[in-house]
């Protein structure tokens, strides 16, 4: 499709306008693949929240986050939680950026973690983990 509109441009303009226009269409395309990552890969169906998780595990969310602060995996900023450097890019999660709607016209954009698939294994892992030690210690 670039060079459909270069070799247009061309024939009607002088070169001086036809990288703009070239670069132009180059950059939305660029947009358009970002988007469509956004869209399809960072909140994949293969990414958990940390509610499903619990749940699966017969925690809460709260029971679940509190677990991996204490076993150090992740710790508490702002209003979310982040993984300490050691787990932090081994594909155990993703961020999402949610943007939340209210009634008012109002809206408030915050970045969610999600887990992944790997992530989620580590989790359960990391449950049985301190289950079985929880066991042996009675």
């Amino acid at each position: 499709m670039i060079i459909t509109h270069f070799v247009l441009v061309q024939n009607h303009f002088s070169s001086p306008f036809v990288a703009p226009v070239t670069l132009h269409l180059h950059f939305n395309k660029i947009a358009n693949l970002k988007a469509d990552y956004y869209d399809h890969v960072l909140d994949a169906p293969d990414t958990y929240s940390t509610t499903t998780i619990a749940k699966s595990c017969g925690l809460t969310a709260r029971e679940l986050n509190r677990f991996l602060h204490e076993q150090k995996v992740q710790y508490r900023l702002h209003d979310g939680w982040v993984l300490y450097a050691r787990y932090d890019g081994k594909g155990y999660t993703r961020t999402v950026t949610v943007i939340r709607k209210y009634n008012n016209g109002t809206e408030k954009v915050r970045i969610v973690t999600k887990w992944t698939q790997k992530g989620r294994e580590f989790i359960i892992k990391l449950l049985e983990k301190a289950y079985a030690m929880e066991g042996s210690e009675d």
